[in-house]
């Protein structure tokens, strides 16, 4: 039987690879994160958007938010005042995995 690869297809290390899911994996086990990678899922939205809609003050999503966009999860563009949020692709993915096991 073939032993597994220790390198990615990119070359990168797979110990890496792994530390890198742990990681995001960790980022949205907290279901207020996991909430807002699901808003997300529907599109771009303003901080104030989401704050309406989750019923969260800014400051919190806010916070929560830049724990995403460190963990690459979300990306954040500002609009004047404004900064606006949507998801990276890993996001897109991990928005997909979490509505399949949500139901």
């Amino acid at each position: 039987m073939p032993r597994n690869s220790t390198k990615s297809a990119s070359g990168e290390p797979q110990l890496k690879q792994l530390q890198k899911a742990c990681m995001r994996l960790k980022l949205v086990s907290n279901p207020n994160r996991l909430l807002l990678v699901l808003v997300l899922a529907d599109g771009e939205r303003s901080v104030g958007s989401i704050c309406e809609e989750i019923k969260l003050i800014y400051q919190i999503v806010s916070h929560r938010l830049g724990l995403l966009r460190h963990g690459r999860i979300v990306n954040s563009r500002r609009q004047g005042k404004r900064v606006f949020y949507s998801l990276t692709e890993i996001g897109q993915e991990l928005a997909r995995v979490a509505k399949v096991m949500t139901g």
